[in-house]
């Protein structure tokens, strides 16, 4: 059953992703869209032509992020900082703070074109990880995701401002 609700939550994200930067900020899916398996597989369609999966700075530098969407990504930030500084154990209460802020920054998407691509080669990854810590079975597994979250921010702050 996890493995369900785990499946449900990355198609549920990655009909958000798609639907992120086409100019609008009605990012609603229908449903055909969430249960799309090709949205899942074929994500990297929307990405430019010449990208790989890799992140890749602007140039040598970090891509811009719009103003409105860095508190989203600063908040889930501050809460996985939090939980490891209060050693308290809840790992699904900080999937569910880092859930809302994906929320948040996907309903607050503006972005478009390479700095747009590039945040989705981070974002889709991240999203994943949520969702494998909203559905660790231990708190050694909750642990290991952890790691990799503290990884995927820093990972962001490597490539974007």
């Amino acid at each position: 059953m996890n493995l369900l609700v785990k499946y449900a939550s990355i198609l549920f994200f990655s009909s958000a992703l798609i639907s992120c930067g086409d100019g609008s900020n009605d990012h609603s899916t229908t449903d055909a869209e969430m249960h799309s398996d090709e949205n899942v597989a074929d994500h990297g369609d929307d990405l430019d032509q010449n990208s790989d999966l890799s992140l890749q700075l602007n140039n040598g530098d970090k891509w811009l992020v719009n103003d409105e969407m860095k508190p989203s990504v600063e908040k889930g930030e501050e809460a996985l900082n939090a939980h490891l500084a209060s050693k308290n154990g809840d790992y699904k209460s900080l999937a569910q703070e880092l859930k809302s802020a994906d929320e948040n920054l996907i309903s607050s998407c503006t972005m478009d074109g390479r700095s747009h691509d590039e945040l989705h080669k981070w974002l889709h990854p991240h999203l994943t990880l949520v969702s494998d810590l909203e559905n660790a079975e231990s708190p050694q597994e909750a642990d290991e995701v952890i790691e990799k979250l503290k990884t995927s921010y820093e990972n962001y702050h490597t490539h974007f401002q």
